[in-house]
């Protein structure tokens, strides 16, 4: 048995104090065993003589405070547990080509060696991996020759992005998480990796989303505030949304950012032969309007061939006042989109429906190829059809989108102290007609 205190050379540690209680010679073999109690200030495991380093992964690096009690059984550790505080981490390359790189990991650490494999439990961990270093709970990494399975409590996002850049990912999918910039946060994440060669799954992923936000970039769109279950798997994935005030920004469609109290459903997709599918299950939301519906998109890996799309969604209690937000600024004239903002003023109760079923290329459907349809009737609206008319006023207002056409009917109302029944306005096509019929 030994204990003593001693000030090392500066490239091994500050300060260490250190207690051994073995039995058998580690000089001479791997036949021995005991336990060791480091309590060391700035340990640099670079520095650790060689007889030590050659039962540790080669590529483990980085400098430690700790207080740390060990067990050791021929020649190997098999338990150790303390308090730790490691900078510069290098861990092995598990899951990655490259040695990992942590810059900070804190808290009360056990570690346990098992036949082929180890495990790491963290607890109150502390954790940065290229930012800001933020309490992460409990952590904990199982790993063995076959698989790797990490547990983390909580997870910054911009840090997961961060640590991604370790991994080997493909330019374009790099291009995409540069320009989306991904924030939020992960709670209660598991990942787990499959290195056998007959396994079903390579990687899976469960965990729950919060206030997770994407910048728009390109043709996607712009999210905030999403939270819901997310699971993944390289062929398929389900996200359960459960969202309170979430955003949508898709300004080459709508010209404002379309905002929920609250989203509830599911979004599944899968890979399949010839194609991703995603569809939409029950989705049900509560903004300016409250809805409900489902999608079906499928997306063919041969860009040659058309996506389809198939939704169907239902509305109600919604404002005419907002009807604004929702107009396709893309697939309307700018004249059109100017008289549906200054003719439909005011209106309540505004209930229908948007079907859409059809090759999204093909889309209004002209040839008749597919449907579109937008149908809304409107209570106690105010109606302005013609400029320099006065407006219909307290009318029962029914528009009607089908295809490229638009008609929209005033079934009753008052033109000042005149009862009117159906003034009607149609277009026969609302991105080349320029005319209205009244």
């Amino acid at each position: 048995r030994l204990i003593f205190n001693a000030d090392f050379p500066a490239d091994l540690c500050i300060h260490c104090a250190i207690d051994v209680d073995i039995e058998g010679n580690p000089l001479l073999g791997d036949d021995w065993g005991g336990r060791a109690t480091i309590d060391a200030v700035g340990l640099d495991l670079a520095g650790l003589p060689e007889a030590v380093k050659k039962n540790l992964p080669p590529t483990l690096k980085g400098r430690f405070d700790l207080q740390l009690r060990t067990q050791w059984v021929n020649g190997r550790p098999r338990v150790a547990q303390g308090n730790i505080d490691a900078f510069g981490l290098r861990i092995p390359a598990f899951v990655s080509k490259e040695p990992l790189t942590v810059d900070r990991l804190r808290g009360h650490v056990r570690w346990q060696g098992k036949a082929g494999g180890w495990r790491m439990d963290v607890e109150n961990a502390l954790i940065g991996l290229g930012g800001e270093p933020w309490s992460a709970g409990h952590l904990r990494l199982d790993h063995n020759p076959d698989t790797t399975h990490a547990r983390i409590r909580h997870i910054s996002v911009d840090q997961l992005v961060s640590f991604s850049r370790h991994f080997d990912i493909p330019p374009k999918v790099r291009g995409y998480l540069d320009g989306l910039k991904p924030s939020g946060s992960i709670n209660d994440l598991l990942v787990k990796w499959d290195r056998r060669v007959d396994a079903e799954s390579k990687f899976f992923l469960k965990s729950r989303l919060s206030n997770i936000a994407i910048r728009q970039f390109g043709k996607l769109p712009g999210i905030e505030g999403l939270s819901g279950h997310l699971v993944l798997a390289p062929s398929y994935g389900d996200l359960y949304l459960d969202t309170r005030k979430g955003a949508l920004s898709l300004p080459n469609v709508f010209r404002e950012k379309i905002s929920v109290r609250r989203l509830l459903g599911q979004v599944h997709w899968e890979k399949k032969e010839d194609r991703w599918e995603i569809a939409a299950r029950d989705i049900r939301a509560a903004g300016d309007a409250v809805a409900r519906g489902s999608l079906l998109l499928r997306l063919p890996f041969d860009r040659k061939v058309s996506p389809h799309l198939k939704l169907r969604f239902d509305f109600n209690s919604a404002n005419a006042r907002t009807a604004g937000k929702y107009y396709p600024v893309n697939r309307m004239r700018p004249g059109l989109l100017a008289w549906l903002d200054k003719s439909v003023i005011s209106g309540y109760g505004v209930r229908g429906h948007v079907v859409l079923d059809g090759e999204t290329r093909k889309f209004p459907y002209r040839d008749g190829s597919g449907t579109f349809e937008v149908q809304a009737d409107i209570r106690d609206a105010v109606f302005n059809y013609l400029d320099g008319w006065a407006p219909v006023t307290g009318a029962e207002v029914n528009l009607l989108f089908r295809g490229p056409t638009m008609l929209i009917t005033a079934h009753s109302g008052w033109i000042d102290d005149l009862a009117i029944r159906d003034v009607v306005v149609q277009k026969q096509d609302l991105k080349k007609d320029r005319k209205s019929v009244v």
